[in-house]
């Protein structure tokens, strides 16, 4: 098989069995609202958030190293994991030595009762991805699929489980720990040890490599996982623990197209565009940008649009303000695969200054907006992330047009095409909620999506004709074998 249809075939496993498995999670945590507060949900989303984004945050970019020189000796691959591991072992340790000014600079103490679990919930996280940067060395995307999978449907399990029993916000915690286990436990099996475990001291120049790559690649990672992770930390001090939970919560439920199906798709799209020829990539990037877009314009915005009436659905009144938020955040899923998929096109082509730039830039924009939207309501901030993502997109894809020749009217025509096509399904649907109002939650719900859906598809083929044909085609292609 190539590389192409590995990466086709990778990019529909992974995306069907993460939209499968994240059906369980999402259930799962609809139901924990049930026993939650908003501001234990949100305390507990606050202590999650700053412990694992640490774990990014010290990576130095090794575990991008390690998919990005896939023809590197295992040697040189066990290094970036032992250097890898042991910043972790470090960093993380240091939250509990320091747990209580942490948790006072954040404005909440009680959070820092829950970071013993998610510590060691990061730690056994942290010895996993090794084995997954293998496993995407070796193109073996579906066995990637099943253990993310697995995991988080053991997290949903046993967090709905113990929040019911009375647990509370440690029901999340040991939900993380049992996730991280057993992601650690079926990707150490199905690895081939000689990817990386081929214990090996390096010289000076190794070390040297693996830095000079990887810094600039963590410095923009790690940007990119500020502006879309550290907004709770400043919402919950500009707004406090019960504002935040919401605000996570309608920010999770924006972002899993996004999460769940575009990125996976850059996922794929590293190994496999390193692995292309380098003439051959740009026309790849324009291709896939078209698709991506055509997949996640309907998936955010008929997300945004059914919003109001999926929250009167599935929640109780205290969650009620998750509606408007969500309307408010869909937009980002639009945009954001578009930037990941920039930044992994950049990092085959070895220009990982420009991610750490495009990263940076996308943090400072986030944040800021955020902070300076926050007077006027937490409505308007939850405006923030969407206009930072797409600004940070343009840019990218300027950056590729300046870095690689890869046509920018290319890009901006195949991404923009499809998001017209969603123009005509939000009035769809909007028609439909009007002549329904009155009725049932779920049947309005279904009507709307049914309504949005039948508009949609020939939208596509009208404003986005050649790359509607080309996904199907694949998709036909994808079947039969």
């Amino acid at each position: 098989m190539s590389v192409v249809q590995k990466a086709a075939s990778g990019i529909a496993w992974t995306i069907l069995v993460s939209i499968s498995s994240r059906a369980v999670g999402l259930a799962s945590m609809l139901v924990v609202t049930r026993f939650l507060t908003p501001a234990e949900y949100g305390e507990v989303q606050v202590a999650a958030v700053l412990v694992f984004t640490t774990g990014v945050l010290t990576s130095f970019g090794l575990p991008n190293y390690m998919v990005a020189k896939a023809k590197a000796s295992p040697q040189v691959h066990f290094a970036a994991a032992l250097f890898y591991v042991l910043i972790g072992v470090v960093t993380l340790g240091g939250i509990l030595l320091f747990q209580e000014p942490i948790a006072g600079a954040l404005g909440d103490p009680a959070i820092q009762r829950f970071f013993p679990g998610l510590v060691l919930a990061g730690l056994l996280n942290r010895i996993a991805v090794p084995n997954l940067r293998a496993l995407a060395i070796d193109l073996r995307f579906p066995v990637i699929a099943m253990s993310n999978a697995i995991g988080e449907i053991s997290f949903g399990v046993v967090t709905v489980v113990l929040a019911w029993r009375g647990w509370g916000g440690y029901s999340v915690v040991v939900g993380n720990i049992v996730r991280c286990a057993f992601l650690l436990v079926i990707s150490t099996a199905a690895t081939r040890a000689h990817l990386w475990r081929t214990p090996w001291w390096p010289d000076w120049s190794t070390v040297r490599d693996l830095f000079r790559f990887g810094i600039p690649i963590w410095i923009g990672v790690s940007a990119v996982v500020v502006s879309m992770k550290w907004d709770n930390l400043l919402v919950a001090r500009l707004f406090g623990s019960g504002p935040v939970g919401k605000y996570n919560l309608a920010y999770n439920l924006a972002d899993i197209p996004a999460v769940h199906v575009g990125e996976h798709v850059g996922d794929v799209l590293l190994p496999s565009f390193a692995r292309l020829e380098p003439e051959r990539r740009p026309a790849a990037l324009v291709r896939a940008t078209g698709m991506l877009s055509l997949i996640m314009a309907p998936l955010a915005v008929g997300l945004g649009a059914v919003a109001p009436t999926l929250v009167e659905l599935i929640f109780d009144p205290r969650w009620y303000e998750v509606g408007p938020m969500l309307t408010l955040l869909a937009g980002l899923a639009v945009v954001r695969p578009i930037g990941w998929t920039v930044n992994v096109f950049l990092q085959a082509n070895d220009h990982p200054r420009v991610v750490m730039v495009l990263g940076l830039f996308r943090m400072v924009s986030v944040l800021a907006l955020i902070a300076a939207l926050a007077p006027l309501g937490l409505y308007w901030a939850c405006a923030a992330p969407g206009v930072a993502f797409t600004v940070h997109s343009l840019i990218g894809i300027a950056a590729v047009r300046w870095t690689s020749g890869v046509s920018g009217t290319g890009m901006l025509s195949a991404m923009i095409r499809p998001i017209l096509a969603t123009v005509p399904m939000i009035a769809a649907v909007l028609a439909v909620r009007a002549a329904l109002d009155g009725t049932a939650p779920a049947v309005g719900l279904l009507a709307e999506i049914a309504a949005g859906a039948i508009v949609y598809v020939p939208c596509a083929f009208l404003f986005a004709r050649g790359a509607a044909k080309e996904l199907l085609g694949i998709a036909r292609r994808l079947i039969r074998r």
